[in-house]
């Protein structure tokens, strides 16, 4: 209750690591990235969590309107399999959807940000889980 209320200070010791508490998206995005023109090794180790997908699209949406450039937007491929047709899911709804270990339906990309493989796409070219 202390917290919530801001009567502790806003750096909070947890096994020596301070943590840093935010109040907005902004101040979130800006003590973790600072300089969104300036990626730097120690950036690309930075990490925000986040508890739902929905969130997490939020947060790097965010993140990609502070970086300079251009967003290229691109789309998923959906269409039914041969012989499904008709059907019952609207393919409008499935886009909306964006279930784990998947990209949203559009997806936003900027020339010189980081991004990382969710699925073995081409080992031998090295894309894979993981890659950067």
């Amino acid at each position: 209750i202390n917290v919530g209320n801001g009567i502790l200070s806003p750096t909070l010791p947890l096994d020596d690591v301070p943590i840093h508490i935010v109040h907005t998206l902004d101040d979130l995005i800006n003590s973790i990235f600072p300089n969104p023109n300036s990626i730097t090794s120690q950036t690309l180790d930075q990490v925000i969590l986040a508890t739902t997908n929905a969130r997490t699209d939020e947060i790097n949406n965010a993140i990609l309107e502070k970086i300079p450039g251009t967003t290229h937007i691109r789309q998923s491929i959906d269409s039914p399999i041969e012989g499904h047709e008709d059907s019952v899911f609207n393919l409008e709804f499935i886009q909306t959807l964006s279930p784990p270990g998947m990209p949203p339906h559009q997806l936003g990309l900027k020339l010189g940000c980081t991004y990382m493989l969710l699925r073995n796409i081409d080992d031998s070219d090295g894309l894979c889980n993981g890659a950067r």
